[in-house]
Parts: C-alpha cells; structure tokens; sequence
C-alpha cells in the first residue's frame, strides 16, 4: 500500500470527539460511503482505516453530518463556511475553539473553501463599485445573501435587492439576517433559478454555487442563458468556476500549488475524492469557461483569480 502513512491517523484522532446525536439516515450515509472505498483496491494518500477515522470525524460536527447526507452545502452551511466568525464565539482563540482535527480544516485551512472566501471577498467588492441610484440587484441563489445584505447602500437612492432561491429555509434565515442588518430595501421570491422567468429586470445579479452542482455543461450554460436574459443591457453578472484541482485530473489543473501546504492538499483529495467520492463538481479550464459564458451570449467577460487559481470570479456584461 503506497504513501499509506502521508496522512497520520495519530494526528486525525488527536481531540476527536466520540459521541454524536442520532441523525436520521445518517449512520446507513456513513456505512455506504465506508462499503464504497473499503472496496477500492489501492490508496495513494491513505489507507482505508485511516479514511474510516476521517469519516467518523466528519460525522461528529453538524456541517460534516451535512455533508455526508446531501454532499453539498446549502444556504446557512456556506453562509457558515464564508462567514465563520459570524457562528464562533468570538472571545475565543482559534486555538481555544472545540474543534475536531477536520472541522477545524474545513474552517481554516481547506484550499477550496479559502477560494471561496477570496471570490465572495471580490464578490462585495465589485457589487459594492456598482450601487448607484435605483439600481436593483438580485442573488440567485441567495442562500442568506450576507454578501449583499453587508454592503453600503447609504450613498444610493431606491436600491432594491432581490434574493431568489428554491429552498424556503435559506429564504427564511436571510429575511433574519436582513432584519438584523436592517435592510429593508429587499423582497424575496421563491423560485427555481433554472426557470427564471424574468427579462431585462436586473442591473446586477450574483451567481455564486449554483453551476457547480451540475455535470451537463449544456444544462450549465442553459443557466447562464437565463441569467443574461434576466439582466437590463450593460447589466453585469458576478459568478465564479471551480478550475480542475489536480486530484481529479493533473494535466488540467490550474491549481497554484505553491501557495496551498501538501497536507491541507492531501487531506482535501482524500475527503473530496476518496470518502465522498465527489461527483457533483462542474470543473472547468478558464478557457472551457470563456466559451461557455460566450455561447450564452456574454461578450464583456472578465476573469478574477484568485490567489490560488481554484475558484476565479467570472465577470459577463450583457
């Protein structure tokens, strides 16, 4: 078994927490991912008792427990991701947090997650250069919107900002955070975003995480069509493309390996690619992206990447 000791199961089970609630479907979830890569033949990274351990230790923190059920991560999850200190105790030290040995790497060290951090991060600050007078925006999906409802709206008369989402319980946990925040300037529709109905509504949509949940392309600039039918001319949209990292396919990875630590890139292959067996990610190359923003009618496209060349903010005007 080659390299089975990269990873060290001394460290993973270092602090681990050994009493989780029951959680309906939880437990059959976990004993089929364990059937799925017991069975795999040869591990690079790691060996299967080590990825048993993983996966317990995923399976004793809420977002873990998500993840293993759904396998993604819906409004309030990513809000969490993004936003963290929102959801911490803040009077504590990282250090101090009780925190497992995974779902302090999720948190703070995951390539993937701080990408995202980095692209919501240009997200605020593109949105924020556009605010003028009368001009609406909208979130699609919204999840709890944070990266809207955070922005300055002092300097600008009858903004109105839209969230639009298909599932109800995001929607209800944004109009609490709006209300917290005190945005009042918002209304919230119901509403699939791959049946958009609208034309020539928005001035500025943001489009973060939906294109990543589908493997059709063609259904994936079926989205982007519908995205650019719903914008006024010159309206922009703000959405971002997960690049290839290299433990699905080297040879079309842009992944800037310099700036991500080997272990933090090892333990994010062995979650995503040996125990979830991720198969919901759209990957694409910067110039596969380009093409697929074209097709659906952009002519103004604009790539932002990020320090580590993993989630590169797209930015199409109509």
């Amino acid at each position: 078994m080659k390299n089975a000791n990269i990873i060290s199961v001394q460290a993973l089970t270092s602090g681990n927490r050994t009493h989780r609630p029951l959680y309906p479907g939880l437990e059959q979830a976990i004993e089929n991912l364990k059937s799925h890569f017991i069975s795999k033949e040869n591990y690079s990274l790691i060996s299967p008792e080590g990825m048993s351990i993983i996966l317990e230790d995923l399976a004793n923190f809420p977002l873990g427990r998500h993840i293993i059920l759904s396998g993604g991560s819906n409004g309030m999850w990513t809000d969490y991701l993004i936003s963290p200190q929102e959801y911490l105790e803040t009077e504590k030290t990282i250090i101090d947090l009780d925190l497992s040995v995974v779902e302090r790497f999720f948190l703070f060290s995951s390539p993937a997650v701080l990408a995202q951090r980095e692209l919501h991060a240009k997200l605020q600050k593109t949105a924020q250069h556009h605010i003028k007078d009368g001009k609406t925006f909208a979130s699609i999906p919204c999840g709890l919107m944070r990266d809207l409802l955070s922005l300055d709206y002092s300097d600008a008369n009858n903004v109105s900002l839209i969230g639009i989402d298909i599932d109800q319980e995001s929607i209800k946990r944004s109009k609490l955070l709006a209300s917290k925040m005190k945005v009042n300037q918002i209304s919230y529709i119901q509403e699939d975003a791959w049946n958009l109905q609208y034309k020539k509504t928005f001035d500025f949509i943001s489009s973060i995480g939906l294109n990543v949940y589908e493997k059709d392309n063609e259904k994936v600039i079926g989205l982007y069509k519908n995205l650019y039918d719903a914008l006024k001319p010159g309206g922009i949209l703000f959405t971002g493309v997960l690049t290839w990292p290299p433990y699905f396919d080297k040879e079309k990875s842009d992944w800037n390996m310099n700036l991500i630590p080997k272990y933090d890139m090892y333990l994010e292959t062995i979650i995503h690619r040996d125990i979830l067996n991720i198969q919901w990610f759209n990957f694409r190359t910067i110039a596969e992206a380009k093409d697929d923003f074209r097709k659906a009618g952009f002519k103004n496209i604009k790539i932002e990447q990020d320090s580590r060349c993993i989630f590169p903010a797209i930015i199409a005007t109509k």
